[in-house]
């Protein structure tokens, strides 16, 4: 919380393995301490792809049952997989009034790197996901993924792109200043609804 505040980090999302227990004491001391703390959890799905999945704070007490939703009953397994896959997911997610972001798109497990052919073509177009979460510049993106994230390749084109953002792991304060961890998101007022907005808009909202 103290390396947030002294690199100017104003909104956290905190998210483990299918699993929130271990992470309330964390969201209460950050939003303790003056800073805005989305609460939830990262999904593994069915077909591998892991996703950040952000919630309001009036929807901290449904976590559990959410996990529940995604096939998921054991929450002592260290890194377990859902009965989702990735669309069903993203579907979900926005019953639920959740914004989901394809974690470290071009690493492992994530959506550009996981998939391939049709499968990843469907998933990545899927009207339901907004942004995705890289751990630098789109230039510094693998080429055979690069024209994607700049919706140029014709196979993934979308009517409206991706919204890129830097949020890669945090697991120790000295994350914090690394390349990629945080990125500057333009909004009135710090909700789901106003992450949505700028996911829509990118270009005029988003700064990595």
């Amino acid at each position: 919380i103290t390396a947030c505040q002294e690199a100017g980090i104003e909104v956290i999302g905190i998210t483990d393995h299918y699993r929130v227990e271990e992470s309330v004491g964390l969201v209460q001391a950050a939003r303790a301490a003056g800073l805005f703390a989305f609460s939830g959890f990262e999904a593994v799905a069915k077909d591998g792809v892991h996703f950040l999945c952000l919630f309001d704070p009036d929807k901290d007490d449904f976590l559990e049952r959410f996990i529940g939703e995604c096939g998921v009953h054991d929450t002592k397994a260290a890194s377990p997989t859902g009965s989702l896959d990735s669309i069903e997911l993203l579907a979900q997610a926005k019953r639920w009034g959740a914004m989901c972001v394809a974690a470290h798109v071009a690493a492992e497990g994530g959506l550009l790197k996981k998939l391939n052919g049709q499968p990843r073509v469907n998933a990545w177009k899927s009207p339901d996901l907004l942004a995705c979460a890289l751990a630098g510049p789109i230039s510094d993106a693998p080429e055979n993924i690069r024209s994607i994230l700049e919706n140029k390749d014709a196979e993934h084109k979308r009517n409206r792109p991706v919204a890129v953002i830097n949020a890669s792991d945090v697991n120790s304060p000295g994350d914090l200043k690394k390349d990629g961890a945080s990125c500057f998101i333009k909004m009135s007022t710090v909700s789901i609804e106003a992450l949505r907005q700028a996911f829509l808009d990118p270009e005029s909202r988003i700064r990595l």
